[in-house]
């Protein structure tokens, strides 16, 4: 069976779409627009949608960053670099990405890079790393695949050999 999309007669029908979404998680202006996009919405109906929902002061675009920041840093485990994939996947306005990454301290990347290191070494504690090179790119491959750069790298390494003497 089809997916049928549902046709919207007025504004009103959608409003009232767009309400019971952000009564299940925030949206922010072009995540609404491109998820009501998908529920067959015209692009001049989804336009004046979320002008008056901004205009109402129930689409916020800091909240919503806000709210998709506190999802990823829930994970514990990813970068500074990782944090702006996600800004962008989730369609966060760019305009509030420096607050948002001002949040994200040296401080805090650090202690989930821990994290990460951490997973590396449980992930990997079984294999014996007789070539330094083969660990090397693993561990590398493992910390950019989670938004970390390579002064990351000396951490993993040496929690790795901290953690794997036996």
């Amino acid at each position: 069976m089809l997916n049928k999309k549902k046709e919207f007669a007025s504004v009103d029908e959608v409003y009232d779409k767009a309400l019971d979404m952000l009564a299940l998680r925030e949206h922010g202006g072009r995540d609404m627009f491109e998820k009501l996009l998908l529920k067959g919405v015209t692009e001049e109906q989804a336009e004046q949608v979320v002008t008056l929902l901004k205009q109402a002061g129930l689409i916020d675009e800091l909240r919503y960053g806000k709210a998709v920041y506190r999802g990823w840093l829930a994970k514990k485990c990813f970068g500074k670099v990782h944090l702006v994939g996600t800004l962008t996947k989730k369609l966060v306005d760019k305009s509030v990405w420096q607050e948002i990454l001002t949040e994200f301290t040296p401080e805090l990347e650090e202690e989930h890079a821990k994290e990460a290191a951490f997973l590396f070494f449980t992930k990997y504690h079984a294999k014996h790393f007789e070539n330094k090179k083969k660990l090397w790119s693993t561990a590398a491959a493992f910390m950019v695949n989670r938004g970390f750069g390579p002064n990351y790298m000396d951490l993993v390494l040496g929690y790795f050999n901290q953690n794997n003497q036996d």
